[in-house]
């Protein structure tokens, strides 16, 4: 790995180590993911990087995280944990899973595309991958530095990305989740860089109102060329893959 993509993992590493220390794991039912993850939950599923914010059940189920603090919180609930910073294979045979989720993951890892690979990789033939990630530079500030974003993808682009990979779009919504500006976006920043515990504390507190943008239904409709305009002015957008049937 270079230097630039170990330097970028370490700082997600202790960013993230810093804030799930002080933010609970919520039930998977809290978040409005669950509506579409409870019917897919047939076999062995995967989610990346969560947390503490998994949206599968954590008892049973694998789980690949960079965060040592959410290892231990996760591995306390009876997740199956694999402590893993994304740079290699992941730890399992090819076609393991049915289900394998990833929100809110892929803006932080320098090697995207080699993740996705491997997502394609070990999901069944059959089996779904839901994703959701930013979208969109116009939306870019220090908060999205902060937090550790190293990118927004635009939406003409993540099709094809997707097709490199072996994945291939079946659904998707536009979630838009509320995105400072750059003023209230530096304010964010320093409070998070100077005052963890309650940046955490405040996140937490917001999260759990029941009008949170982040507790909002998600409603994925059919993917088709005219979805790049309909994500054009989204902060974020969720997807629902399958294998791509061309690499069948």
């Amino acid at each position: 790995m270079t230097t630039k993509k170990t330097a970028i993992n370490a700082y997600n590493k202790s960013w993230y180590d810093s804030f799930w220390k002080n933010y609970k794991i919520p039930k998977a039912n809290f978040w409005p993911h669950w509506t579409i993850i409870k019917p897919l939950l047939k076999g062995e599923s995967l989610e990346i990087g969560p947390g503490t914010k998994p949206k599968l059940p954590v008892k049973g189920n694998h789980f690949i995280e960079i965060s040592f603090v959410a290892a231990e919180k996760l591995k306390d609930l009876g997740g199956r944990i694999y402590e893993l910073d994304l740079a290699d294979r992941f730890p399992f045979p090819g076609e393991k899973f049915n289900l394998i989720c990833a929100f809110e993951v892929l803006e932080h890892i320098p090697n995207d595309v080699f993740v996705l690979r491997e997502i394609s990789r070990t999901l069944k033939k059959n089996g779904t991958c839901l994703m959701s990630f930013p979208l969109n530079m116009q939306f870019w500030n220090s908060y999205d530095k902060t937090v550790g974003h190293i990118r927004r993808y635009s939406p003409k682009e993540i099709e094809d990305i997707f097709n490199m990979c072996g994945l291939e779009i079946i659904r998707y919504a536009s979630v838009n989740i509320p995105w400072p500006g750059k003023i209230s976006g530096y304010l964010l920043s320093f409070v998070a860089k100077n005052f963890p515990f309650l940046f955490a504390k405040i996140a937490e507190l917001l999260d759990v109102r029941r009008n949170s943008p982040l507790r909002m239904p998600i409603s994925p409709i059919n993917w088709d060329k005219k979805s790049y305009g309909e994500l054009s002015d989204s902060t974020t957008g969720f997807f629902m893959l399958r294998k791509s049937k061309k690499l069948e």
